[in-house]
Parts: structure tokens; C-alpha cells; sequence
């Protein structure tokens, strides 16, 4: 059963998101673009810090295919 994740947000006009009162412990994190996919990665919010993931994004030119 998948249980609602407590944790998200919404890029700002940076396209940065700051979520806080993240538990310490090993983590999955997942990102959604709307046209350019779903990335995924993981973290480790260490005791009394905070931790850092950068997802990069990268638009593709379409591709023609000639038949």
C-alpha cells in the first residue's frame, strides 16, 4: 500500500525547492517534469544539517527520421 509522502513542493521561478523538517535517515528523492520526466536519486539528511540533490534536466531536440 502506498502511503502519501509528507514531503514535497513546488520549484520557485529558480526552479529551486527548499523542504525542511526532513527526518535524519536515508532518503529517495524523486523529481517530476512535466514534458521531461522523472528523475530520482538518494540522500542523506544527516543529524541537525541538511543535505543538497541537483537534478539536471536536459531538453533534446526532436529527431527526424527519414524513411
Amino acid at each position: 500500500m502506498n502511503r502519501p509522502c509528507p514531503y514535497f513542493g513546488v520549484t520557485d521561478g529558480s526552479g529551486d525547492i527548499r523542504i525542511l523538517n526532513v527526518p535524519a535517515d536515508e532518503h529517495n528523492s524523486s523529481v517530476r517534469h512535466e514534458r521531461l520526466g522523472q528523475q530520482q536519486a538518494h540522500v542523506t539528511v544527516p543529524l541537525n544539517g541538511e543535505a543538497a540533490v541537483t537534478f539536471d534536466f536536459v531538453k533534446t531536440e526532436p529527431t527526424t527520421v527519414s524513411v
